[in-house]
């Protein structure tokens, strides 16, 4: 994650975005491909960002929910995802972007699922969106 903010910050400014973290602790660890999950992360940070065009916060979040697995969440102060957008986020090819090519959460969805994980996005309009991963723990 830090990695990620780093890359990042630039844009974070320009957008006028703070990242608040919270995790429960520095002991947090799961089996991933560091790469992969990665590139999961800065697809939900860069959908985040698109839909703050006023700038705002996002909230990361990461615990341990038991002892085989942990979840992190990342929530944004966006415009959120229309009930009828939500049912279809996951299939490649939809987007609701003006330049994007709809793979983003397709390829994140599949990533997770690769890993033995889950992912649920819940969102409400002009409340925001909340990505919620859960990955099996080292």
């Amino acid at each position: 994650m830090k990695e990620i903010f780093d890359l990042m910050s630039n844009d974070f400014f320009k957008k006028k975005i703070q990242i608040i973290e919270q995790y429960e602790n520095n002991s947090l660890i799961a089996n991933i491909d560091c790469a992969q999950i990665k590139q999961v992360f800065f697809n939900i940070i860069i959908n985040a960002m698109d839909s703050m065009a006023q700038g705002g916060n996002i909230y990361i979040s990461a615990k341990s929910i038991n002892t085989h697995q942990i979840e992190i969440t990342l929530k944004d102060e966006g415009c959120g995802i229309s009930e009828e957008n939500l049912k279809n986020i996951f299939n490649p090819f939809f987007s609701t972007k003006d330049e994007g090519t709809g793979l983003g959460l397709a390829i994140c969805h599949q990533i997770i699922k690769n890993h033995h994980g889950k992912i649920e996005i819940k969102s409400e309009l002009n409340q925001g969106t909340s990505v919620t991963i859960k990955l099996p723990r080292a």
